[in-house]
């Protein structure tokens, strides 16, 4: 319809010399031999939480790093274990902790940065791209059939109607037949959304921005870290989102440790190949992959998102180093007490066993008690200051008692 306007504004605006198919069709074959550059310009940092995408550039690039966006680059290669293989070269000019830089100093050089410095790229998604559609897919027709097949039954049945049943009774029935498919199908298709849009979690690049970076924002947000990170589109040819988050707001599990002592970056597990980093209260965590390029080591992922201190994370003690740890010193102070106390021993072992157990139970038991005692001095002391209007159920009683007797 713009065209359409556009068009005859301009042929009533013309010179009587030239056709009005002449002029238009001008500017049409310029258009058409105009090259289209497909090498996308770097956007300006935005320190804002929310999406960010730059409509000047080609809908298949991301608008910092000219990596496709198009349905091609989520199918992968067959055989499937090539996907599967690292590709992404280890960077030349990243620290590595060593005899010549320790892991604080490593962390001094990430802090003392001025500029947006790269932490994490992922290696290609397509493996997640395909099971999450796959997933998606079957729990969809699963979903699907069974509410059908159910429904189908439950409607028959009513049309039926074999046990001439009222016409109330029978749409009654028919309710409560169709709850439950309807039920089990809305779960089936909620499970399948979700598994489509988890690619839209999987964090692709991660930036580090130092405080000092954060000008021309507002003044809460300047000399604050933040987190730039940058994720894929739900839907294929879109712009990838660009987000940057307060690292303040950004946290790893309590009991998620990214540094495992296994892989080039030290952050490859046996039980997970992935970890999940919270944003607030947000109920939908970002998925890190473990297989991808991490800058220094696993370690200063521990201090940023998971919260630990240098020195702590300087020793590079795992959840199972930890636990070995605990119970190598207990079995140590076992022995030495198996040494002194000699024959003795099993016996004083189950005296200390019962002394700890009811230890436990009495400190239970008392705090139970104490607490109890306070509830109910607040309570004596709500009823002194405000005027009983109420009466207790013992007051209650009496009252019904003495109703009886009068009776």
């Amino acid at each position: 319809m713009l065209l359409v306007l556009n068009t005859a504004r301009r042929g009533l605006l013309a010179s009587p010399g030239k056709s009005l198919v002449q002029q238009h069709l001008r500017p049409l074959s310029m258009l058409v031999n105009r090259p289209i550059s497909r090498a996308p310009a770097v956007p300006v940092l935005m320190a804002v939480r929310g999406k960010k995408t730059d409509s000047d550039l080609p809908r298949d690039i991301d608008p910092i790093d000219p990596r496709s966006n198009s349905l091609r680059s989520r199918i992968p290669s067959f055989p499937l274990g090539k996907e599967a293989q690292p590709t992404i070269i280890p960077k030349p000019d990243t620290p590595v902790v060593g005899p010549r830089l320790s892991f604080t100093e490593m962390m001094l050089i990430l802090k003392n940065k001025k500029e947006p410095e790269l932490l994490y790229e992922a290696e290609p998604h397509r493996l997640y791209f395909v099971i999450c559609f796959c997933g998606s897919f079957v729990l969809a027709l699963y979903g699907i059939m069974f509410g059908e097949n159910l429904l189908s039954a439950a409607y028959m049945d009513w049309k039926m109607n074999p046990t001439d049943e009222p016409f109330v009774h029978q749409m009654f029935k028919f309710g409560l037949r169709s709850a439950v498919p309807i039920a089990f199908t809305s779960i089936f298709l909620f499970m399948s959304y979700v598994l489509a849009r988890f690619p839209g979690r999987l964090i692709r690049r991660l930036y580090y921005l130092p405080g000092t970076y954060m000008k021309g924002v507002p003044e809460h947000m300047q000399g604050v870290d933040h987190i730039r990170f940058v994720t894929h589109p739900y839907l294929p040819g879109r712009p990838s989102p660009v987000y940057t988050v307060n690292l303040n707001q950004l946290r790893c599990g309590e009991r998620t440790t990214i540094f495992t002592k296994d892989g080039f970056y030290g952050t490859a597990s046996k039980s997970s190949f992935f970890f999940f980093i919270w944003e607030g209260k947000s109920w939908v965590p970002w998925v890190v992959d473990r297989s991808g390029w991490f800058w220094g080591d696993g370690r200063v992922w521990d201090v940023l998102f998971g919260k630990k201190s240098i020195k702590e994370a300087e020793k590079g003690l795992s959840e199972d180093d930890k636990i070995k740890q605990h119970w190598r010193i207990q079995d140590a102070a076992k022995a030495e007490r198996k040494l002194k106390e000699g024959k003795s021993f099993y016996i004083n072992e189950y005296k200390r066993g019962f002394e700890r157990d009811f230890n436990t139970l009495k400190a239970n038991t008392v705090g139970l008690v104490e607490d109890i005692k306070e509830k109910r001095k607040e309570d004596k002391k709500k009823a002194l200051e405000e005027p009983q209007t109420k009466l207790t159920w013992q007051q209650k009683h009496k009252q019904k008692l003495k109703n009886k007797k009068k009776q």
